[in-house]
């Protein structure tokens, strides 16, 4: 087995060992379709693969955002697990000494794994679904939404601006009386999505007043409804004060990530940010440029 840094001609490769992950026990799975996330990560971070012959078998991805490094992506295909090659990538692209963060899929393989090299379980970060036909009836939050340019957004890295704007997402800032409580980033129909293509995500909220989560996050959603939404997905943490009241309105937990860190006061605070499958870490130095998660 070699490992290596992926390059350009590896992506679609990438993206097999990806779907085969995500498909294991699906009857009549739905086609491949892109992952514009493994480019992004490639260009701002590193990828790495895990390679037998001529075969991509697995790959992982790390981002260094200055106060620790993320663990984005480490998937090993199905008929190569519990093989140690996911073993082997974690050793190839954590570097010593530096704090890190992931957050870990529900395979308690990847948990035991990451908690052996010291990202401890932190909390959990429930995936919550609905369609519009699920979700009740208010009361909502009487709060202002309006839509912010892209490069108004606090992105955590350099590049992510190209690559949200070929995603379609769109930075919405929450106000209260001309006073703005908070963030939010959604995207509809992504093209990165391989179950319910028509789905429109919560990637982010975020707010500075613990108290104003859960009313930011109503309005997000009810916002997204009424522009005729018909399915939404959010992943809110579990100490975070919308996770009641989503399941109140009608929204059910699919799927749960468990946040990891290393040491304490890395990922941003769950009580005012939710996420979607990637790490928020908390406002820190600024990222650097480096040279969900499946157990292998």
């Amino acid at each position: 087995m070699i490992l290596r840094d992926a390059g350009p001609s590896d992506l679609a490769a990438v993206y097999d060992v990806w779907y085969a992950t995500e498909i294991v026990g699906v009857p009549n799975p739905p086609p491949p379709r892109t992952m514009p996330w493994f480019g992004h990560l490639r260009d701002v971070g590193r990828l790495v693969v895990a390679e037998e012959g001529d075969t991509v078998i697995a790959f992982a991805g790390l981002l260094d955002l200055g106060s620790c490094v993320a663990l984005s992506d480490l998937f090993v295909r199905p008929d190569r697990q519990s093989h140690g090659i996911g073993a082997a990538l974690l050793d190839q692209v954590l570097p010593d000494g530096r704090p890190s963060v992931t957050m870990a899929s529900a395979d308690p393989r990847a948990l035991a794994s990451y908690a052996r090299r010291g990202m401890r379980p932190r909390w959990p970060a429930y995936y919550l679904s609905a369609t519009a036909g699920q979700v009740r009836e208010g009361p909502w939050p009487a709060l202002a939404l309006r839509q912010l340019a892209l490069e108004e957004y606090d992105w955590p890295l350099p590049g992510d601006v190209p690559y949200h704007r070929a995603l379609g997402a769109r930075p919405l800032a929450v106000d209260r009386e001309g006073v703005r409580l908070g963030t939010a980033l959604v995207v509809d129909a992504s093209p990165q999505r391989l179950f319910h293509t028509d789905t429109t995500e919560v990637l982010e909220t975020t707010v500075e007043d613990a108290d104003d989560a859960a009313p930011v996050v109503l309005a997000v959603v009810a916002h997204l409804l009424d522009a005729g939404a018909s399915r939404l997905v959010v992943q809110v943490p579990g100490p975070h004060g919308a996770l009641a009241p989503l399941l109140e309105r009608g929204f059910a937990i699919t799927d749960v990530d468990t946040a990891c860190a290393s040491e304490d006061g890395l990922l941003a605070d769950p009580t005012r940010h939710t996420m979607h499958g990637e790490s928020r870490v908390a406002t820190g130095v600024p990222p650097r440029r480096s040279g969900s998660a499946t157990a292998g």
